[in-house]
């Protein structure tokens, strides 16, 4: 078992995916991880020794890019500043409804349903 960055990678899956599910990974940073590694994205997760694993972990902290639990902390603390200054994006948020613009007469059923609870 794997764990890189607080994320357990699934054994049979490719690197590459396994990377995605580290929160703030995505496809696209998760094969350019690899790249500067210098490990193929197409091994699995399984077959990866144990300096490889270091080496990802060594490049995932030397790319600077803001993950896990600290981009869900910094996400919150932007939605918290938006609702404190009462602005239209913050008050949507607050009542849990759509904040980009959506419609809610006939669409978010899910989001008015969330209401609720």
């Amino acid at each position: 078992m794997s764990i890189i960055a607080g994320s357990r990678l699934a054994e049979n899956q490719h690197i590459w995916i396994g990377l995605t599910r580290i929160f703030g990974i995505g496809p696209t940073r998760a094969k350019k991880l690899c790249q500067l590694s210098k490990i193929d994205p197409n091994i699995h997760v399984k077959s990866l020794t144990d300096t490889q694993i270091e080496e990802i972990r060594h490049q995932l902290t030397a790319t600077g890019w803001v993950i896990g639990t600290a981009l869900k902390q910094s996400r919150s603390k932007r939605i918290s500043e938006l609702k404190m200054i009462r602005c239209l994006r913050g008050r949507r948020h607050a009542v849990k409804l759509p904040v980009r613009g959506q419609r809610t007469k006939t669409n978010a059923k899910t989001a008015r349903r969330r209401k609720d609870h």
